[in-house]
């Protein structure tokens, strides 16, 4: 099974939300631990920029699981509260995690471009 994660992306907190984006953080910590226990992901690291306002949450899996999990309520309710707090939200689909990983995209990557030609 292919591996791969989804990059969320914040930006700044809308003024006076600052409460609620912090709400927002704890429950997201849970909600992926818990994803975590049961075995839908890989792991969850998230991070707070040092050179702009917000920061970046990586979670790592397997491409069919994070798409699963992407279309269960609880997280679809996580990027509408993270929509309406943050000044920037978005989730970024990325495919590999290893060189192994990444070498059947880069085949098909090849195929297109030699296309193109």
């Amino acid at each position: 099974m292919p591996q791969g994660a989804i990059l969320y992306r914040w930006g700044q907190v809308v003024p006076g939300r600052e409460e609620q984006a912090l709400t927002l953080f704890s429950e997201s910590v849970e909600l992926f631990d818990d994803f975590l226990k049961n075995n839908q992901i890989i792991g969850h690291w998230p991070y707070i920029s040092t050179t702009r306002a917000g920061g970046y949450w990586l979670v790592h899996g397997e491409m069919e699981q994070l798409g699963a999990i992407q279309m269960l309520p609880e997280v679809q309710a996580l990027h509408m509260k993270g929509q309406g707090m943050l000044t920037e939200w978005t989730a970024e689909w990325l495919m590999g995690g290893s060189a192994e990983e990444l070498a059947e995209p880069m085949e098909m990557y090849s195929g297109v471009v030699s296309q193109l030609d």
